[in-house]
């Protein structure tokens, strides 16, 4: 149900995208086979949640542009890595929180699902729910002190982004946030 639910949110997505003018979904990689995923897992060494899966069969990060003043983010908030890269990124953020003294995450499988300074990651522990849970990675706090919010509430809350101009990409084909037209009261980095 999960794979499905994300599978056809991406897709919504992903024309939403195209038609505001998006650049950087140009760059979109084609997404990888469930085998290839199968590889991806026993390489890092856990199972992946099927939400997981439907993002990166979808498309496996964003490709090589031809220039760094190309676009990058397929979002405004959205910088969009291949699933090894994901891990990668996601694991080493562990290794560094759970070196600590506070907040740490031994059980945690996580996959970077947006990178940046603040990261949105998954938390794929619990393959046996459906919806697995995105959490902000802020180095300096504990995930708890944001919302936690479900892959699929995620990308409804990218898609109602650009429905609401919330999201709107500029003259150069790139991403830009108007807070202006954020929910009141909601919090900036749920979106």
């Amino acid at each position: 149900m999960a794979f499905d639910e994300v599978s056809g949110l991406l897709e919504q997505y992903e024309q939403l995208a195209r038609e505001r003018g998006s650049i950087a979904v140009e760059y979109l990689r084609p997404g990888l086979s469930l085998g290839q995923i199968d590889d991806v897992e026993q390489r890092h060494g856990f199972t992946l949640s099927e939400d997981v899966k439907a993002i990166w069969s979808w498309h496996n990060g964003i490709g090589p542009r031809p220039s760094p003043e190309t676009p990058r983010r397929i979002g405004a908030a959205w910088d969009f890595m291949d699933l090894d890269r994901s891990i990668d990124h996601a694991n080493s953020s562990l290794l560094n929180r759970n070196s600590g003294d506070a907040d740490r995450y031994v059980f945690s499988r996580w996959v970077t699902f947006a990178a940046s300074s603040v990261s949105a990651v998954i938390e794929t522990s619990n393959t046996r729910i459906p919806d697995s849970p995105v959490l902000v990675d802020d180095v300096t706090q504990s995930v708890l002190n944001y919302p936690i919010v479900t892959v699929a509430e995620k990308l409804r809350w990218f898609i109602w982004a650009i429905e609401n101009e919330a999201w709107h990409v500029d003259d150069k084909g790139a991403w830009q946030s108007n807070f202006d037209l954020f929910p009141k009261n909601a919090f900036k980095d749920v979106i």
